[in-house]
């Protein structure tokens, strides 16, 4: 019964060639969908032409094109001149078919009798699962997408901070025009020479410790990331008294040393600057020399200590976190397995680019790699195989089940891995922490440093060692 409502569903479809939803394409629709693409035909040429191929059904190998069958914004993205105009978003796609050349010369197939005309002879059944061979212009190079594109603009940084004249937007214009000239060896970095020479020159080997103490320290402090610090000091308390005689029980470290030895061998570490005590803004870009917050005007100094010393003593009264993301990517590429993980979005790219060159259509849009925008970035060359594609998420975070949120996180999300990965914790590169208890007013400058050091990865490169390739 089954098997029966199959065939009468697939007898039921015929095959329709209108311009306006598969540009001229055959594709397959019902019998009420035929009629109202019958009617809503442009013109009589075009009628003509979906009445032949829905007789010709199966066997119809190509008809040809309607004269100057252009629709749209396409035809006229097409038609204009000038390739650096550009018009529209980027929303559809077509592939230019073999057969637009010379098309204006063709004429429209006559109507064939519905009612006299015979059904054309069924194919060989020795044949039937063989398609019909392609002409011979099928062979040529694969058919160049035509997409709307939307121009880029042409802006002047420092013309544009002339002109600013409202505050908020002035300070804002501060911090962009700093991003724009951003180098690793600007201050607001505060990276250490050697997290500098490993950001620059990464190791090109996999990542081996020796020690057996310094191997046992690492363990232990990944198993107890979520306890205390005084939880790791007690195990390794409880580890040397045990095994006295254990190879490497002497060289087990304290939660300090061994943070910087991962630091060390990983090239990560955290840079802090100075914020408003209350949160509402980081000491930061044009923010970076003021001794009062710009919003509430409160010190920037621990006021007991700079009073007890007679202002000879000056410590920040609170500081946020940054953990820089270069070398967490360049760690990344570390593990083979995950370097292979993140050519996800290269590979679905170039798939897509594929489907569409011969489809003229996107079947599946279930992720980014199908979006226009980001196809026709990679489509002009501003995306190339190698690009990191990062995303930003900020948000507070609950640290105690008793209390408000105090304290709020912004994480890098690696775009490249495939969209299943993007949240799991062991992808999720930690960018900054900011205290709280209260909630940022000036969100920019918290992300000033985060943002000032992909600034300068940009304008400088960030050198890979791939572990999946050596």
């Amino acid at each position: 019964m089954q098997q029966d409502s199959e065939q009468q569903s697939t007898a039921c479809q015929y095959n329709c060639i209108c311009v306006k939803h598969r540009f001229g394409r055959i594709h397959k629709v019902s019998h009420t969908a035929w009629q109202q693409h019958l009617a809503s035909a442009s013109s009589e040429e075009e009628r003509q032409r979906m009445h032949t191929a829905r007789l010709l059904g199966e066997w119809m190998i190509s008809l040809p094109p309607l004269p100057h069958s252009h629709c749209g914004l396409v035809a006229r993205a097409r038609e204009n001149c000038d390739p650096n105009e550009y018009i529209g978003c980027r929303k559809h796609a077509r592939v230019q078919q073999p057969s637009d050349v010379n098309q204006t010369d063709m004429a429209p197939l006559p109507l064939p009798d519905e009612t006299d005309r015979p059904p054309p002879p069924l194919p060989d059944e020795t044949h039937a699962s063989s398609p019909p061979p392609p002409p011979d212009h099928m062979d040529l190079n694969p058919p160049e997408i035509t997409y709307q594109r939307c121009a880029r603009p042409q802006i002047n940084i420092q013309d544009l901070s002339e002109h600013v004249v409202l505050p908020k937007l002035r300070e804002t214009m501060q911090f962009v025009s700093t991003l724009a000239s951003a180098t690793l060896e600007d201050l607001v970095t505060k990276l250490s020479q050697l997290a500098l020479e490993c950001l620059r020159n990464p190791p090109c080997q996999p990542l081996w410790i020796d020690n057996a103490g310094h191997h046992h320290s690492i363990l232990m402090y990944l198993a107890t990331e979520h306890s205390s610090k005084d939880a790791y000091e007690k195990i390794c308390w409880s580890t040397a008294r045990n095994f006295p005689g254990a190879e490497g029980v002497n060289d087990i470290l304290s939660f300090h040393n061994v943070e910087n030895l991962i630091a060390s061998l990983t090239g990560i570490e955290k840079v802090q600057h100075d914020m408003c005590p209350n949160s509402c803004a980081a000491f930061t870009g044009p923010y970076s020399n003021l001794e009062q917050c710009p919003l509430c005007e409160t010190s920037r100094w621990n006021q007991e200590l700079l009073q007890s010393t007679n202002g000879q003593s000056r410590m920040p009264a609170k500081k946020f976190t940054t953990i820089p993301l270069g070398p967490q990517l360049q760690a990344l590429y570390h593990d083979p397995d995950q370097a292979c993980q993140m050519r996800y979005l290269h590979e679905q790219t170039q798939q897509i680019i594929a489907e569409t060159q011969c489809t003229g259509s996107i079947s599946v849009v279930n992720d980014i790699a199908a979006g226009w925008d980001y196809l026709g970035a990679v489509l002009d060359g501003d995306i190339k195989k190698d690009d990191i594609m990062l995303m930003v998420s900020l948000d507070s975070a609950q640290l105690y089940e008793s209390k408000q949120s105090d304290c709020w996180i912004y994480i890098w999300i690696i775009v490249n891995l495939a969209p299943d990965k993007w949240y799991k914790k062991v992808h999720v590169c930690p960018g900054g922490f900011i205290p709280g208890p209260n909630k940022p007013k000036n969100i920019d400058s918290f992300l000033f440093v985060g943002l000032h050091h992909i600034a300068a990865l940009q304008r400088e490169g960030l050198r890979i060692w791939d572990a999946s390739e050596d």
